[in-house]
């Protein structure tokens, strides 16, 4: 599956309504939170959203509130050497 990354990245600076609208966007129901260089630095999924209501935060809340940073450990594939700093 092909994913237009585009639809769903938003910053962290984004409101929950914003993530919300991002997780509906795309097929893979979640909203992927990006620094200003689009690099990953986050997830948002709906539970993460939900629970984040229960705590009584608002739509308008930024999603820096609910965003999991650890979520998919991502690995170096062995024999892949890493990229340049």
């Amino acid at each position: 599956m092909i994913v237009d990354i585009q639809k769903i990245a938003i910053s962290e600076a984004s409101s929950i309504r914003d993530a919300m609208a991002a997780i509906n966007q795309g097929a893979m129901q979640l909203a992927v939170v990006v620094d200003a260089d689009r690099r990953l630095l986050a997830t948002a999924i709906d539970s993460d959203i939900r629970g984040g209501l229960l705590r009584r935060l608002t739509l308008e809340s930024p999603v820096s509130a609910v965003m999991r940073r650890n979520r998919l450990p991502i690995r170096q594939p062995q024999g892949v050497p890493p990229p340049a700093a």
